[in-house]
């Protein structure tokens, strides 16, 4: 038989350890959570986008007419107002307007919302991918995240409509507004 008056539990103290050991881990594990969150959202934005130049030059080639990927404001019209990460649209240009501007016969393949999370800029208002070998507009397209170049990438569009995922190193250092 056991001692009556020993207790079961814990003490004030072993409870107030483990909280302090539990606090510690988690402060440890929150910073490494929220990169994985961030990089998670970067890479899905640069996964739309790739996919929607994949399609542009696709469609480009199928139906041997000029398809654009530009920024919207709207989801109705190109803008060069807009900010990449305020969404674009994807549409074939029968009529090769320039600047690019969907008219009622042109075909509108994607429409994309707003990128929550991330900036986007590029040093064009819209690509154009041509078919046949024509030359296609080339540009990069820089994505960031809110801590800067750390999680950044760019998508390199070719002449050709090929896009090129680059990540973020000390050789090629992506230049993102966080980072100033």
């Amino acid at each position: 038989m056991g001692n009556k008056n020993q207790q079961l539990g814990i003490t004030l103290l072993e409870l107030l350890s483990s909280m302090c050991i539990l606090a510690s881990l988690v402060g440890l594990a929150i910073p490494s959570f929220l990169s994985l969150y961030e990089r998670i959202i970067i890479d899905r934005i640069v996964n739309d986008l790739v996919g929607a130049i994949h399609l542009a030059r696709q469609t480009s080639y199928a139906t041997f007419t000029d398809v654009v990927v530009c920024k919207t404001h709207d989801g109705a019209q190109c803008s060069s107002l807009a900010e990449w990460h305020d969404g674009w649209l994807v549409f074939t240009n029968r009529n090769n307007d320039s600047p690019p501007r969907v008219d009622k016969d042109d075909n509108v393949l994607i429409v994309q919302g707003p990128a929550k999370g991330v900036a986007i800029s590029a040093n064009r208002d819209a690509f154009i991918l041509r078919p046949g070998g024509r030359r296609s507009t080339n540009g990069t397209l820089i994505n960031c995240g809110l801590r800067g170049s750390a999680t950044g990438r760019t998508i390199t569009i070719s002449y050709t409509g090929k896009p090129r995922v680059s990540r973020a190193s000390s050789k090629n250092r992506i230049m993102c507004e966080t980072d100033a």
